[in-house]
């Protein structure tokens, strides 16, 4: 049985977006092509696409450390989705206070101050505390379901398709 199903849009800008992926949505692009095709669909092509120095650092670490992958392995797999998307990297200042005021883990506060500050408008990430995070700050956030949710939604629907039957 082949299933379709329509991905809305719920922000609409008359600018040119900046948008901003958390380290788990990165992961989940490397990880699984259904997520890079639901990425795929969501934008358009004047969208402008960033992540974090961190997050590459972080998504480079849970893919050696919890993936199995080697240093080199996990530095290619981030290097082509940064090519392929033509992400741009925002490097982290040290000089940058404004992360002290962002009621957040510290890595995440970091990363959403770079964001703040390269006037990132639009973020996507798999964690309600990241969203609110960056809700709280002015920029829109929309959580992405990660890879295992949609499966499960998936499995439980053809269930229940089966047991009317």
């Amino acid at each position: 049985m082949l299933e379709t199903f329509m991905i809305k849009r719920k922000t609409s800008f008359n600018e040119r977006r900046k948008v901003g992926f958390d380290t788990n949505v990165i992961i989940d692009i490397i990880l699984y092509l259904e997520t890079e095709k639901y990425i795929i669909n969501l934008f358009r092509d004047t969208d402008l696409f960033y992540i974090h120095e961190i997050s590459r650092d972080e998504a480079i670490e849970v893919l050696i450390l919890k993936k199995d992958y080697s240093k080199i392995e996990a530095e290619n797999q981030i290097n082509n989705v940064i090519k392929k998307f033509n992400f741009k990297i925002i490097p982290r200042d040290k000089n940058d206070q404004f992360y002290r005021t962002i009621k957040i883990h510290k890595k995440d506060a970091i990363i959403l101050s770079g964001w703040k500050k390269e006037g990132i408008n639009l973020g996507y990430s798999q964690d309600n505390n990241f969203i609110n995070a960056c809700k709280s700050i002015g920029i829109d956030a929309i959580k992405i379901p990660t890879f295992d949710k949609v499966v499960e939604r998936k499995l439980k629907d053809l269930f229940k398709l089966n047991k009317r039957r």
